[in-house]
């Protein structure tokens, strides 16, 4: 099993996380499992740019 992270090389690119399961039989490779999600600004980073700052809570 293997992760991969493909970063873009311009703003206006596709970039990835991608993980494969590979599995040798009878001395060759197949590929048994894959899974590739697009990455990008997490939506959690993004949500609270509108928002201002939590005021400091004074004890």
């Amino acid at each position: 099993m293997t992760q991969i992270r493909r970063q873009a090389a311009d703003g206006d690119g596709f970039s990835e996380m991608a993980m494969y399961v590979l599995a040798e039989r009878d001395g060759r490779w197949w590929l048994a499992a894959a899974q590739n999600t697009p990455v990008g600004v997490s939506p959690l980073d993004s949500a609270g740019a509108d928002r201002p700052a939590r005021p400091e809570q004074e004890d």
